[in-house]
């Protein structure tokens, strides 16, 4: 598991010495094809169930539609849990495509199989991250947006419980 870790790690923490480019093909490399995440809410690019590396990485194009650029981590803290399982606190501050500041944080929880992260479990404000985002479906083509389980019809939604 620690060499799982400094994966992470070696991923997370570039200071931008490399173009994004590269940085998210390093990042989806620590991905299994089938993998499974989990995102709570469902009024953002990442929320809901979905499964495999080319729903995550219609997530990255999302949210490279959303964000001016790449969250800079702040904060982050590590624990082994087990063979298997990696738990990441984290705090990251970006701006969004309305200009508007946008501090985060949240909880990761990451399942490895044979070196592959396999499972992705995210926990952080998602009715904030929604507010945020406001307006994501016009920016994201809806090729891309029909592999998000978030997509839904293509509408935002009202934020009064029980109304779209």
């Amino acid at each position: 598991m620690k060499s799982n870790l400094e994966r992470v790690r070696s991923v997370l923490g570039g200071d931008g010495e490399l173009p994004d480019e590269e940085m998210r093909a390093r990042f989806l490399e620590l991905y299994a094809e089938d993998v499974k995440l989990r995102w709570q809410g469902a009024d953002w690019p990442w929320g809901g169930d979905m499964r495999g590396r080319d729903r995550l990485i219609a997530c990255m194009h999302a949210t490279s539609k959303v964000l001016a650029g790449p969250p800079e981590f702040r904060q982050s803290r590590f624990w082994i849990l087990d063979d298997e399982w990696l738990l990441w606190w984290w705090s990251s501050r970006t701006t969004t495509t309305h200009g508007e500041r946008f501090d985060n944080s949240g909880l990761t929880l990451l399942r490895f199989r044979d070196d592959k992260i396999c499972e992705h479990w995210e926990y952080t404000d998602t009715e904030r991250t929604a507010r945020m985002f406001r307006g994501w479906r016009t920016l994201v083509d809806p090729e891309v947006g029909s592999l998000l389980a978030s997509w839904n019809d293509g509408q935002e939604r009202d934020s009064t419980p029980g109304r779209r």
